[in-house]
């Protein structure tokens, strides 16, 4: 029997109502204090979620072969949380690397608040019953929708110690302002106060991915992009989607080609972000619909964005290629910046709906890793996590291309005092779905550094 299964037993049998527990112990926070860096060592954080296909060989595999080389913690999320009945995958996976050395912690969400404390504790119990993991992870932490009493969560994992036999930690990844995130620290050993991209590149949306037969097709009026990080979606007056009709590359007179896509109907048209964060919109390419519709001309549009703290700006572009010219121009936008949403309309007249775009260019906005901490968002806040130990924090960085890009955010997040990092290349819509193509120089990189130190 691994670790003390007796006290697991008896956990199985009891599960200890959250209301009893709290009057028998009220645990102080893990300490805080300021620390040389030099005295701690470079531990990464893991986002597991990836499933163990261990007959085959997963990444779960190449944790295993960093655990005797690097301090790793992985986080496993089987179902968004424990789910109903334990998994013999994750059995063999906790079990092969907590064997390796490792350790694994078990993902429970909280919803910002809003889930109760009896389910959230349930599921914890889920965890150290079933798999016995070294810690949890509370993801989703914030006041936002709800009043969950994290200190408490905290307490109650912490009794548990008693139980399982073996310490547990407690890591948060908090959903909060940044300048909020400091007051969570009571609630946990170790908090996320990063996760995101390195930076906030240009995004293209380029319709190259259409699987459009020669001569046109018409598809569902909702468009995602490969990414699936933004979508355009076309309703028509009636309240439903209209259809896109979509032209491929070259395919005669009557478009531009370029694997354009248009409403097929009267529409409004709406770009947006699937996770409704905000973005700018630098330029769009618009031609008329049909190059010879000389009934529509001229086709004059009014892009309106809506702003993320309120309010409206808007924009009109006509179309200036001759009628009967297969081309697109290229609309340049000012000030749509920090934006929700952008719609305009797609027109009819005498020679049907009036145009087709291409090429949507965008700029993701929000938290990066170039600008923490000290640039737009981050500018003029309190560094308050230099106070602290730097066990205390967590840096999780997604979209790092490559194995240089690596080196650069590791070297930056130890500076700004980060005591659990993972970099990957993986990119949304879920960043988190198998390690990195450079995960052996990321190993290399941080054994070299606790080497040193």
């Amino acid at each position: 029997m691994s670790r003390s299964k007796q006290g697991l037993a008896v956990l199985s049998r009891v599960l200890i109502p959250a209301a009893t527990l709290l009057t028998i112990a009220a645990l102080p926070a893990a300490e805080a204090g300021e620390l040389p860096r030099a005295t701690e060592k470079v531990k990464v954080l893991v986002p597991a979620y990836f499933y163990p296909t261990w007959w085959v060989g997963s990444p779960w595999d190449d944790l295993n072969q960093a655990a005797s080389q690097i301090p790793i913690e992985a986080i496993m999320n089987p179902a968004s949380g424990p789910g109903n009945a334990p998994n013999p995958d994750y059995l063999q996976a906790v079990a092969d690397l907590q064997a390796a050395g490792g350790k694994v912690i078990g993902y429970v969400p909280t919803g910002y608040g809003s889930r109760p404390i009896g389910d959230v504790m349930f599921e914890i119990q889920a965890y150290l019953i079933w798999y016995d993991v070294d810690g949890i992870f509370l993801d989703e932490m914030g006041d936002q929708l709800g009043t969950l009493d994290y200190e408490s969560v905290y307490c109650l994992i912490k009794l548990y110690q008693f139980a399982v036999g073996h310490k547990l930690r407690v890591v948060g990844n908090v959903g909060v302002p940044f300048p909020e995130a400091e007051a969570y620290l009571d609630a946990t050993d170790t908090l996320v106060i990063f996760e995101g991209p390195l930076s906030n590149p240009e995004v293209v949306i380029d319709f190259e991915e259409l699987p459009i037969p020669p001569g046109g097709a018409f598809a569902p009026g909702l468009y995602q992009d490969p990414g699936q990080e933004f979508q355009v979606s076309a309703v028509a007056p009636n309240g439903f989607l209209s259809t896109y009709y979509a032209r491929e590359a070259g395919s005669g007179g009557f478009y531009a080609g370029s694997n354009a896509i248009g409403a097929s109907t009267e529409a409004t048209i709406t770009l947006n972000r699937l996770d409704l964060q905000p973005f700018s919109l630098r330029s769009i390419d618009v031609a008329r619909y049909f190059i010879w519709n000389e009934g529509n001309d001229p086709v004059t549009l009014t892009f309106t964005g809506q702003r993320a703290g309120g309010g409206t700006v808007q924009q009109a572009f006509t179309v200036q290629a001759p009628i009967g010219t297969q081309a697109f121009d290229t609309f340049s936008f000012s000030g749509f910046t920090n934006l929700t949403s952008v719609t305009w309309q797609q027109e009819s007249g005498p020679a049907g709906v009036e145009h087709q775009f291409d090429n949507i260019r965008l700029e993701r906005m929000g938290a990066n890793f170039d600008a923490y901490p000290t640039e737009a968002p981050y500018d003029g806040l309190d560094p308050w996590f230099l106070q602290y130990r730097p066990r205390r924090f967590a840096n999780l960085v997604y979209d790092v291309p490559t194995a240089d890009d690596m080196e650069d955010a590791l070297d930056k997040a130890i500076e700004d005092n980060a005591g659990y990092i993972f970099l990957t290349d993986d990119i949304l819509s879920n960043p988190w779905d198998t390690l990195p193509a450079y995960w052996d120089e990321e190993v290399e990189a941080i054994r070299e550094f606790n080497s040193s130190e």
